[in-house]
């Protein structure tokens, strides 16, 4: 038995109940944040279980266990794993941290007598996965993203969470394109990049099943309606509510299904006459008004199948024509796609933008907003932050995370950037930022800030009071537009 840590663990009175000595381990080493941690991830892996059908009880015990080796320093991790001959992968060299989770399943095994092969094979694969992950692999990597130790709520967590409706394959590799595309993860580990393969062929091998849209699919489209808006790969796109889908029912409404999960959808209808001069003169065609899939299940064909059912359904109904439109921003690609399924291109629309053009608009003129800013005034000055990489100021914001109302963003990114504990805040009016080649939608906030705290461990390394704005701005285009609106507000 290897005495690991900084208490001799060979005489630590265990008493065999795994979840009582992980504790009492972890607070020997005063390790009581590690201890909230894996108590909560082994919490979220047994509501895993039960959607999945696992055992709880095993699951239960990878959660408690996961961890186990924070007791363990990063110097006696490569000690150990040099000295036991192991083949240490690049990134564990640079990042010896991520030879913790090979170390948890020794411990586990040597210290907690642990023999049950799930367990261990959960533990030793937690932070990267492996090719071919049994289902108890794959629930405590997904239980240990979503019930992570940093500030609030994880960044990737929507993404993962909606994902895991789907299926534990779909969870881990929604997480794993997200660290990816936003270089959270610089050095993969070779088990990453091995799993991420293994689990692409995985998705793709999913049976999907196609339905006529009923009621019962309803909250499944409205899912992706907000996972369309928030994606912005759609210019104009705004989240659908339950009354529009519900006014979109028709034969032409179908879904695709990975089980009883929608995971794409196809709206159209019969207009009744044209005034286009591609189609005969007051000839019926089939319009198509909306076709999205899930990002995680694209490239499966799954879009050509939705079109084809209601082109099927069209030319039983003896109508001909089919119209499609796009606003979808990469044109190549969709352009593509469409003409591989028989379309051919009728009409191309051009745009062209000089700058940055910003505008104002009073409260709630606006919809579909992305971003949220928040100017805040402390002791009769204007509070900035500034971000560790940069050496200018800006305002507290961001964007608006799926499911979040503006005023719930606002209130997240205010403490989230400035660490400020007391406040009030309230929006005060919309605006509009065009761009040459894109445009968004926002909220401006007013905060009058009572008491400052702690900057918290994000993007941001201080807070600064200024009595206008810094001659040192990020967003030129864009605050000074804002912050003179707001002012006048204020003065008046």
């Amino acid at each position: 038995m290897t005495n690991w840590g900084n208490r001799n663990m060979i005489t630590h009175q265990f008493t065999g109940d795994i979840k009582i000595d992980v504790k009492s381990v972890l607070h020997a080493h005063d390790k009581t944040k590690t201890y909230d941690h894996v108590k909560a991830v082994a919490e979220m892996n047994k509501k895993i279980a039960e959607q999945y059908g696992l055992d709880r009880d095993i699951c239960e015990l990878c959660g408690y266990l996961h961890d186990i080796s924070a007791i363990v320093s990063h110097t006696d991790m490569m000690d150990y794993a040099i000295k036991n001959d192991w083949h240490i992968d690049e990134s564990e060299r640079k990042y010896p941290m991520l030879l913790h989770q090979r170390i948890a399943r020794v411990i586990a095994q040597e210290n907690f007598g642990v023999t049950d092969e799930r367990i261990l094979s959960a533990v030793e694969h937690h932070t990267t996965l492996r090719a071919n992950p049994s289902a108890y692999d794959m629930a405590v990597f997904i239980a240990d993203k979503l019930a992570w130790d940093g500030e609030g709520e994880a960044p990737f967590h929507s993404v993962v969470r909606n994902a895991l409706r789907h299926s534990l394959e779909a969870a881990c590799l929604a997480y794993q394109d997200y660290i990816v595309e936003h270089r959270i993860i610089l050095h993969p580990h070779r088990w990453f990049e091995e799993s991420v393969r293994w689990l692409r062929d995985a998705v793709k091998n999913v049976t999907i099943k196609y339905k006529k849209f009923d009621e019962s699919y309803l909250d499944g489209v409205l899912t992706l309606s907000q996972d369309w808006f928030h994606e912005n790969i759609t210019f104009g796109i705004v989240p659908d509510t339950a009354e529009d889908v519900a006014s979109y029912k028709n034969e032409y409404f179908h879904v695709a299904l990975d089980g009883e999960c929608v995971i794409g959808y196809i709206t159209a209808e019969i207009v009744e006459g044209n005034e286009y001069n591609i189609f005969p003169h007051s000839a019926s065609y089939l319009r198509v008004n909306d076709l999205y899939i899930a990002k995680e299940y694209r490239s499966r064909r799954i879009g050509e199948e939705l079109l084809a059912l209601v082109e099927q359904k069209a030319d039983e109904n003896k109508v001909q024509h089919t119209f499609i439109s796009s606003a979808t921003k990469d044109s190549d690609a969709v352009r593509k796609f469409y003409q591989r399924n028989g379309y051919s291109v009728w009409a191309t629309s051009f745009y062209k933008r000089n700058g940055w053009d910003v505008r104002t608009y009073p409260l709630g003129d606006l919809c579909g907003y992305r971003y949220t800013v928040i100017f805040a005034r402390y002791q009769n000055k204007w509070l900035y932050c500034r971000a560790k990489e940069r050496d200018t100021f800006e305002t507290a914001g961001g964007h608006i995370e799926k499911g979040e109302k503006p005023l719930e963003a606002a209130k997240r990114e205010f403490f989230e950037e400035t660490g400020v504990v007391k406040f009030d805040i309230k929006p005060v009016f919309d605006y509009a930022v065009y761009r040459e080649n894109d445009f968004a939608n926002g909220q401006v906030f007013l905060a009058e800030v009572h008491e400052l705290g702690d900057m918290p461990c994000f993007e941001m390394s201080e807070v600064k009071l200024f009595d206008t704005i810094p001659d040192k701005m990020r967003f030129p285009q864009i605050l000074p537009v804002l912050f003179e609106k707001v002012r006048d507000l204020v003065c008046n």
